[in-house]
């Protein structure tokens, strides 16, 4: 089903009920539209690894609703905080320690986690509404096109999502920037929508 951001409350319980089941949902971000699903759930993920056809080996990033919920799955200290509440949310997956245990085939190692806090709106509310963090990997199939709007996702995904979130276009149209933020100093692993050192893009903070 395709429901779009504007029918919200329709939008979030539909999203809502299929996340709690278990199902796949594509949803809009900030930098890319994304496939979700419980990211708890060890069958929700090998959802997610086979309708991307996505390598094993390869971890898959989580999102939250803000720092709480970071805090509740990855070890923060004080300095990360810090650098955190400037540059979240927004465009960044930030990779940290990881504390609380989740699916193997989500985190690789077991040992760290790349985290997402997007700058917008509705799926901020959704992960709140769920209290547990969702998939956050791109609504695409592996090695191919990045999905910057709906119409881009490829149709063999859009068969397998119980919901389908319409967004529009996104915001930055470019993958997030990636910080390891394990070590004593960030280091980016890779460079995308946002920049390092920091320049926000909004005036928002997710304490």
């Amino acid at each position: 089903m395709i429901i779009s951001v504007e029918g919200y409350e329709k939008a979030l319980e539909l999203s809502l009920d299929a996340l709690k089941k278990g199902k796949l949902i594509i949803y809009p971000t900030d930098t890319l539209y994304g496939l979700g699903a419980d990211a708890r759930s060890e069958k929700a993920v090998a959802k997610v690894r086979e309708a991307k056809g996505r390598d094993d080996g390869k971890p898959i990033s989580i999102v939250c609703s803000g720092l709480l919920m970071i805090e509740e799955y990855c070890t923060v200290s004080e300095k990360n905080r810090n650098l955190m509440s400037d540059m979240l949310p927004g465009p960044y997956t930030v990779v940290l320690p990881l504390k609380k245990e989740l699916p193997k085939s989500l985190v690789g190692d077991g040992k760290t986690v790349g985290v997402r806090v997007p700058q917008y709106f509705f799926l901020l509310d959704l992960i709140k509404a769920c209290g547990f963090p969702i998939t956050a990997t791109s609504a695409n199939v592996s090695g191919g096109k990045e999905p910057c709007s709906l119409s881009e996702v490829p149709e063999e995904l859009m068969k397998r999502a119980e919901v389908a979130i319409e967004g529009g276009s996104c915001f930055h149209s470019a993958p997030s920037t990636i910080l390891d933020l394990t070590g004593e100093e960030p280091k980016v692993l890779r460079r995308g929508a946002g920049k390092f050192p920091i320049e926000k893009e909004f005036d928002s903070s997710i304490i």
